[in-house]
């Protein structure tokens, strides 16, 4: 009896076992093959973390502070408040990202930009090829301000012909040939324009003629042999950006310092060049460079044409703020550069100022023309 009754309650107890187990054997098949999906997922996902802004996670993922927002709209209402925890979606604010890039004008391209922090717009023309005046007309915010003022984690619109994101190839380029007076860090990557060459070497016999057993200028990458993306660069890719480094010596701890002295010397070989379009360096330099040059007595006047310091966001200067230029400089030339002998052929007019000073008209600077000193003309024509 006892038999049966254990042979019939078992079976019972079993089947009564696998009836509550079933739901939970479910929800664990279905947790087991939702990881993976799930983990596909993040990738399109960010979770807030403490100290996170919006502008900050836009800049660290490659996306516009604008795109965010179109892709959560939740943020909309507070963008400046987000909690740690939260989800933000990144794969949506990617497609939004590039529906926005547009034509305007015959060939250029709208560029969203996310202001960093130190940029001016005055540097932003300057590296996209585009004016401040052309700036202020595409983003109505910048209207209604008086000054040119920008903040950090704003997002504008740019209109570029030559945005660093667009592919441009080296036709007919030559290479940095060697030479005693510099040293070339890549040589793969020191191809040019014939005409930038030209003139990345008259500047260079230039300052050796002023500075007296000066080491040889170390030259970094110019382009490669047929042009086009550069790994670790946004732009470098037609033959007419350089990068150079600050002229450094040994400090009183045996740090390398920068030698402002010959690295002003330097920079201003290359300003007295008419195919130079400008030199993007980092701002505390460009104090060291200004306090010093100011201090041997060089032209007030010539000194607030070529710096933006120490009036930030000023507009038509040839030394323009951009970060991670603290150790070297970056000279982009213009694209119509040509090789000339005489001041006759340079670009621009010859004409004398208000003091009887003989000038040149180049249309050089990101605003339009600018009045610069014929320093740089020899032959019959008046020095400045």
């Amino acid at each position: 009896m006892r038999a049966c009754i254990r042979a019939c309650y078992i079976p019972a107890m079993l089947r009564r076992c696998a009836f509550l187990l079933a739901p939970l054997l479910l929800w664990a098949a279905a947790f087991v093959v939702s990881g993976p999906a799930q983990a596909k997922g993040s990738k399109c996902s960010y979770v807030v973390k403490k100290g996170d802004t919006l502008a900050q996670i836009a800049r660290r993922k490659g996306l516009t502070t604008d795109a965010l927002l179109k892709a959560n709209p939740t943020l909309r209402k507070n963008p400046k408040r987000l909690r740690p925890g939260q989800t933000v979606r990144l794969c949506k604010a990617q497609r939004y990202s590039k529906s926005s890039s547009k034509k305007c004008g015959k060939s250029g391209r709208i560029i969203t930009h996310t202001i960093g922090s130190g940029e001016t717009l005055g540097a932003l023309a300057a590296k996209y090829d585009t004016s401040v005046a052309a700036i202020r007309r595409s983003n109505s915010k910048l209207k209604k301000r008086q000054n040119n003022m920008i903040r950090k984690g704003e997002t504008l619109r740019i209109c570029s012909a030559s945005g660093p994101r667009k592919k441009d190839n080296l036709a007919g380029g030559v290479q940095l040939p060697e030479g005693e007076g510099y040293v070339r860090r890549r040589p793969a990557n020191a191809w040019g324009k014939t005409a930038v060459i030209h003139s990345l070497v008259a500047a260079i016999d230039r300052y050796h003629g002023r500075v007296e057993d000066a080491d040889p200028v170390r030259i970094g990458d110019i382009s490669r042999k047929s042009g086009g993306p550069l790994g670790g660069h946004l732009s470098h890719q037609g033959g007419r950006d350089i990068d150079i480094a600050y002229v450094w010596q040994s400090g009183n701890d045996d740090r390398k310092v920068i030698d402002v002295p010959r690295s002003w010397e330097l920079l201003k070989s290359f300003t007295e060049d008419a195919n130079l379009k400008v030199i993007f360096t980092d701002y505390g330099v460009q104090e060291q460079l200004y306090e010093h040059a100011l201090a041997i007595g060089e032209d007030p006047q010539l000194l607030d044409e070529l710096f933006e310091y120490p009036n930030r966001g000023s507009s038509g200067a040839v030394f323009y703020h951009w970060r991670g230029h603290s150790r070297h400089f970056h000279v982009r030339y213009r694209r119509d550069a040509r090789i000339t002998d005489s001041c006759e052929e340079l670009p621009g007019t010859l004409v004398v100022d208000r003091e009887g000073t003989w000038a040149r008209v180049v249309p050089r600077g990101p605003n339009g023309p600018v009045l610069v000193p014929a320093r740089w003309c020899d032959g019959d024509t008046p020095r400045g």
